[in-house]
């Protein structure tokens, strides 16, 4: 199996972790810390260890057709200021 993991260089601990447990499991990990207009695919799983990469995770996964996060929840969770019950289920 392929994996990406998306990340930031400050974010090391976390993704080296996943990482390593991945490579240890007999997979193939991919980890793109910098220039994410360059990633090519296809992957057969994402991981993002940073909130503010998840609207780029859900389109990575809808170009490749995986989908595990929709553009709409990954916008919805990298937006701190959002309101996220309102978001979901609107005013009540």
């Amino acid at each position: 199996m392929k994996h990406l993991i998306l990340g930031y260089p400050r974010a090391k601990n976390k993704w080296s972790c996943l990482e390593r447990a991945l490579k240890k499991n007999g997979h193939d990990v991919d980890v793109v810390t910098e220039n994410f207009d360059n990633i090519v695919g296809p992957y057969d799983r994402i991981y993002t260890v940073s909130e503010s990469l998840l609207p780029l995770h859900a389109k990575l996964e809808k170009s490749w057709g995986l989908n595990s996060i929709s553009e709409k929840a990954a916008d919805i969770l990298s937006d701190k200021s959002k309101d996220l019950f309102n978001e979901l289920f609107g005013d009540k």
